[in-house]
């Protein structure tokens, strides 16, 4: 992938994208430079899809930070798979081939989806301080009187209401405490209520599992995987983390607006997949 970056240079065309970015925002906390090194590693991206004909995109988060090859060019994946997202094409971190076969809700419902790590918030509680780890997660800012689900990922798309709808408001942020890493901030609980539904294929690719819920939250972090959204889950948030467990489904989902739990699972008869629905 890097050697893709390395033939892309940080030109006058880069710099134009990048400043349109920065215009287009309700609020920059990154620097134009940075975001520059991003879009290099976007059209690096693009690039190694042309040459193999991809229509999707996927690459390592963890191991990749461990090659200190993004602490080297200051750039992560994160805003490069919103912006293919929201050009109609999957683009899953962590290389989770299971949430990116879920992204097929795009071409269902023609709009762009979001994706993260369900995290259970029980009643009464905020969870991170519990685990121990505030240094590393931002716990939640609110304490909710049930069990809600967290999703956060610093991969928000603004074309959430449909690709032919208006675009959402966004913010640039950074993901490293360093400041460089450019990814969006976006509301995605602008709409109080706002139905969603969550899906996710199993480990085989047989079998997918979809859930509806509702928005009840939206706050935005300084570092690290950000926007975080809380959910209400129809039968309930530790049930379907259960479920999921359970299942053999594994953790990320792909989240999506609107309430298209039937539409999936016509679409599974055609194409020959089971759809499991979440109550």
């Amino acid at each position: 992938m890097f050697n893709y970056f390395d033939e892309i240079p940080a030109d006058e065309g880069i710099h134009q994208e990048a400043r349109a970015l920065i215009e287009g925002a309700d609020k920059v906390d990154i620097t134009e430079e940075y975001l520059c090194s991003d879009l290099r590693y976007f059209h690096a991206a693009r690039k190694m899809m042309e040459r193999y004909d991809c229509n999707a995109f996927t690459t390592p988060c963890k191991e990749l930070c461990a090659s200190l090859l993004p602490q080297k060019n200051k750039c992560v994946p994160c805003i490069t798979h919103s912006l293919n997202k929201d050009d109609r094409i999957p683009s899953a971190c962590e290389e989770d081939l299971t949430v990116w076969m879920a992204m097929m809700m795009m071409y269902l419902t023609r709009r762009s989806v979001f994706m993260g790590n369900p995290v259970l918030v029980p009643a009464g509680s905020k969870t991170l301080e519990q685990l121990g780890m505030p240094r590393l997660l931002t716990q939640p800012g609110r304490v909710f009187d049930h069990d809600v689900l967290e999703i956060h990922h610093a991969v928000p798309v603004r074309r959430m209401r449909g690709f032919d709808q208006p675009e959402q408001r966004y913010e640039l942020t950074h993901f490293t405490t360093q400041g460089w890493g450019a990814h969006y901030h976006v509301d995605m609980a602008e709409e109080e209520g706002q139905v969603v539904t969550f899906g996710r294929f199993n480990r085989q690719g047989t079998k997918m599992m979809v859930a509806v819920g509702h928005t009840l939250g939206c706050e935005f972090r300084p570092v690290y995987c950000s926007p975080a959204v809380y959910y209400e889950v129809e039968g309930g948030a530790r049930e379907f983390r259960q479920a999921l467990a359970k299942g053999g489904y594994g953790h990320h989902q792909a989240i999506i607006y609107g309430n298209y739990v039937k539409e999936l699972q016509e679409l599974g008869e055609i194409v020959g997949f089971e759809v499991e629905v979440f109550r």
